[in-house]
């Protein structure tokens, strides 16, 4: 999705939410939500200037 949205750009998600918790070789414990989706509507036109367009974050990066 990184490929084809920027931030601030619409989108309709339909799909499900993934609670995960794992715990690291420190013994912390973390947890976050991942966005299983189904199906993905682009909600803003598609701007003529993509080369001026900055994705949310690059592939292989996590979002936060």
């Amino acid at each position: 999705m990184a490929q084809h949205l920027a931030k601030g750009r619409r989108a309709a998600v339909v799909g499900r939410l993934e609670y995960r918790r794992c715990t690291d070789a420190q013994g912390a414990t973390h947890a976050r939500h991942d966005v299983v989706a189904r199906e993905v509507d682009f909600l803003d036109p598609a701007r003529k200037d993509t080369a001026a367009a900055e994705p949310a974050y690059t592939s292989g990066e996590e979002p936060f």
